[in-house]
């Protein structure tokens, strides 16, 4: 059996067992506002002012379930839930494949490595989320593509060859791609992320002449046409 702690300032909050296999393979962690992380076996994540750690084996017998009872009852309140009324109600474990819902109760996608925060936009193709890499700790744009549009081995193997060859692009005006993968019968790659407003938003807010928008459509043909190329 595997289990998972969670710590504030030096301070054992929480303590849950979790199942081995699913400790290997990456589980969800919820800490109320504090946000939501994957981990796995052996592994360290921060939320907020809080430290998640995973660990292999057995819960040590002395600082077990029981005895965090009964010191959670002696401070008065349960064994899961810290003191401090901005402090989560205690590690909401998820299975890894179902986790994640936010304030609207959005269903967030799950891939392993990645912990996504939010919704950025959908389309045609799939959705986009906003995900932090977890090996890396950097923010990536994670695109999530729809898997009737990949149904032929002749479809799969194009995405798969036109994957590789973008993240062989180097061009300031071109996004990277950092990792692809297919993940639950779906297909994902993960980009650069690129704050910013969509581009008629752009365009109208900062109220350009149609010169100043021509300008702006050259600089984008010039990146498509290098990716072309």
């Amino acid at each position: 059996m595997a289990y998972v702690e969670v710590w504030k300032e030096s301070e054992l909050i929480s303590r849950r067992p979790l199942d081995d296999e699913k400790a290997r393979v990456g589980v969800a962690i919820r800490l109320g506002p504090a946000g939501q992380a994957t981990i796995i076996s052996g592994q360290t994540v921060r939320l907020g002012a809080y430290e998640v750690r995973a660990y292999a084996g057995s819960m040590p017998p002395e600082t077990g379930p029981g005895a965090m009872a009964a010191r959670a009852a002696q401070a008065g309140g349960t064994p899961n839930s810290p003191r401090g009324a901005d402090s989560p109600r205690g590690a909401d474990v998820m299975d890894a494949a179902h986790a994640g819902r936010d304030s609207s109760d959005e269903q967030f996608p799950w891939v392993e490595g990645y912990t996504v925060v939010g919704s950025l936009g959908r389309g045609g193709m799939g959705t986009v989320w906003k995900a932090i890499q977890l090996s890396t700790q950097r923010s990536v744009a994670l695109k999530f593509l729809r898997a009737d549009r990949f149904q032929s081995d002749k479809s799969r193997a194009r995405f798969e060859r036109e994957v590789k060859l973008c993240a062989r692009l180097e061009h300031p005006n071109i996004a990277r791609i950092y990792d692809s993968g297919l993940r639950h019968h779906a297909y994902y790659y993960a980009m650069e992320l690129v704050d910013g407003l969509p581009l008629d938003q752009y365009v109208r807010d900062h109220h350009f002449s149609h010169k100043q928008i021509v300008q702006i459509m050259q600089t984008i043909c010039r990146a498509v046409d290098y990716a072309h190329k």
